[in-house]
């Protein structure tokens, strides 16, 4: 019986499992490496080459700029295709690879540039750092430079747009094509960015998908050691070995009255959940269906049912059913199992039970009583 029960947990719980291993496969190709790279740290922007910046994931702090190149609008509009509002998402600002602190170290460095993307955010900051760096260019003393910026970020190429404005920015500068080559890298950095986008988005994703993995193998171990009937074994054994013993024969012998729900001559057995639920059948005082209507615009477009159980240790179960049949099926196998049990739903018999205990169970015993002289 156990044997079979793990079997149909597991043939239960399966699609499950392989539908969250799928997505959390997904979610970790995608954006778990993104995060392995967050936990590696960043590498020190300072210790780059202009060789060495293509995809690296960098620290730095950001004193020293040389203006900006580009900025990026944002336009929102309303469903008439109408401009509602614009703002600045981002700016493009030069700054030399690796900061400043090499170039002071070694005069005889040219400066090497690059860009960087400020999210608005930082604008306030970003325009402190603009003025003390004019104010150094002007003096070529470091203590004009009082404000950075703590930015994190990929190093990304630059696209063709934005190579163009980077170049504009030199060309305005008087740099040759060559100087431009030589000097300025076609990079940026993308502030708080990986290559799958945000890292926030980053960590999140890669969190699902970890969770999702580990959801899935809980189910799995849980199936195949038996932890879906757990609970079931746990309630049999509470009365010795015998009667687990008894529940067994009883379910080798009983009857199938629809999928998923078996009726012997001592219990129920239902497996229509991962979770097997048995229950025997003279502790039963109260069954009936419980219709569930699903509507969209005002309209019935389907109709769930289950089967309410109660018991005389005032525990409830509810069965999910397929169709209002095997509801009457059930209830109908339960009637001729145990002659004590109440079928059906009335708001007085509900009214009964909650707030007069004793009369219901007498009524369920006057219902046994009547069953027995009749016969």
């Amino acid at each position: 019986m156990l044997k079979e029960f793990k079997k149909l947990s597991l043939k239960k719980v399966m699609p499950g499992i392989i539908i969250m291993m799928v997505i959390a496969c997904i979610l970790l190709g995608i954006w778990g490496r993104d995060v392995i790279t967050v936990l590696k740290g960043p590498v020190p922007f300072e210790s780059l080459s202009m060789e060495e910046l293509d995809g690296q994931y960098v620290t730095l702090d950001l004193n020293l700029t040389f203006g900006d190149y580009m900025e990026e609008i944002t336009t929102t509009k309303n469903k008439y295709g109408s401009t509602v509002s614009r703002r600045s998402s981002h700016k493009y600002y030069v700054i030399l690879v690796g900061g400043l602190e090499p170039y002071m170290a070694d005069s005889s460095l040219w400066f090497q540039y690059m860009g960087i993307e400020i999210p608005s955010k930082y604008y306030d900051e970003m325009e402190s750092v603009v003025r003390n760096s004019y104010k150094f260019l002007d003096s070529y003393d470091k203590l004009d430079l009082r404000t950075s910026i703590t930015l994190r970020g990929e190093i990304r190429p630059m696209e063709d747009k934005m190579l163009r404005y980077y170049k504009d920015f030199f060309t305005s500068a008087d740099y040759t094509n060559e100087e431009f080559e030589t000097y300025c890298a076609p990079y940026y950095i993308a502030v708080n960015e990986l290559s799958t986008g945000p890292i926030f988005n980053s960590c999140i994703f890669t969190g699902i998908g970890v969770l999702l993995l580990i959801i899935s193998l809980y189910m799995l171990i849980k199936a195949l050691t038996g932890g879906y009937q757990k609970a079931m074994v746990k309630a049999l054994g509470a009365g010795g070995d015998m009667n687990l013993q008894m529940a067994d024969s009883d379910y080798q012998t009983s009857k199938g009255i629809c999928r998923d729900i078996k009726i012997g001559n001592r219990y129920l057995f239902s497996t229509v959940n991962a979770k097997t639920f048995v229950v025997e059948l003279d502790k039963l005082i109260w069954a009936y269906t419980h219709e569930t209507q699903h509507k969209k615009y005002g309209r019935t477009v389907n109709t769930t049912y289950m089967i309410m159980l109660y018991t005389d240790d005032k525990k409830k179960e509810s069965v999910s059913i397929s169709s209002k049949e095997d509801c009457q099926a059930i209830l109908q196998q339960l009637s001729d199992s145990n002659s004590a049990i109440i079928i059906g739903y009335t708001d007085q018999l509900m009214n009964l039970y909650q707030k007069n205990y004793p009369e219901f169970i007498r009524l369920c015993q006057d219902r046994k009583t009547n069953k027995e002289n009749t016969l």
